[in-house]
């Protein structure tokens, strides 16, 4: 309604309003599909009006910056629609960033195998970049394929890249959809926590914080809490909702409380 809103104002919305917009639309898909969540309404938005915002968007941009088709490229991506996301990175500049919403697409569009496929070419282009392997094992985790998730993490430390914050939190997930013991991976959680002290951004803290409370640490992952608050930022709900379940399952319900 925004959107025609604008249109009828002959107002072209700009980028950041478009990735508002799908953002919006994304969440609401991901809380109707929540099976505690009772509710009649069926998408907010079904797949054709969301193709029909991407048309409009992509149309906009003919002329654009390099930086403003990857922005285009990235809001395409977390939609997980991987032949549009095709189309519009083979109409760009094709550099390390293009390829990376690619990976992101192949993730949320749930192809692994595209995953693998992408992240061979992007390699043989810009070499054993820590981003792509990054972005790769968060991509294979998205898809539904831990064990390729961690597979991609072993090969990413025998090239010396470090197990950062969200792999590592990608790893702790994968071994419990695997049924495997979370504490196995102390030393990459220890090797993702120290890289906080190089550059503690709310995203990698967090997500360090949901890895350790998922590997039942409940007391280092309360501290990142508190130093969350200390940062000026707060832990969002999903972190809050990792150390809560941490605290019940090892009896420290207090602690819960």
């Amino acid at each position: 309604k925004l959107l025609e809103l604008l249109q009828d104002a002959q107002t072209a919305p700009d980028l950041e309003t478009y990735r508002l917009v799908v953002s919006s639309i994304l969440r609401a898909r991901e809380l109707v599909r929540r099976k505690s969540i009772k509710s009649k309404l069926d998408f907010p938005v079904d797949d054709v009006e969301l193709t029909e915002v991407l048309e409009e968007m992509w149309e906009e941009l003919p002329e654009a910056s390099p930086t403003l088709q990857l922005s285009a490229l990235e809001i395409i991506a977390s939609t997980g629609d991987l032949p549009r996301a095709l189309q519009a990175f083979e109409a760009m500049e094709q550099e390390l960033h293009a390829f990376c919403a690619l990976l992101v697409a192949s993730g949320q569009a749930k192809q692994p195998q595209a995953t693998k496929v992408i992240l061979n070419e992007a390699i043989q282009r810009f070499g054993h970049e820590a981003l792509l392997y990054q972005k790769g094992v968060l991509s294979l985790w998205t898809a539904g394929a831990p064990k390729d998730a961690l597979k991609l993490i072993e090969v990413a430390r025998q090239r010396g890249i470090r197990v950062d914050p969200l792999m590592c939190e990608a790893a702790i997930y994968s071994y419990v959809v695997l049924n495997r013991k979370p504490a196995m991976l102390q030393p990459w959680v220890e090797e993702a926590y120290e890289t906080l002290n190089e550059e503690p951004k709310t995203e990698a803290v967090s997500a360090v914080a949901r890895a350790l409370a998922r590997a039942d640490d409940w007391q280092t992952a309360l501290k990142l809490v508190d130093y969350l608050r200390d940062c000026g930022a707060r832990a969002d709900a999903s972190v809050m909702n990792a150390v809560i379940h941490a605290c019940h399952r090892l009896g420290q319900g207090q602690k819960a409380l």
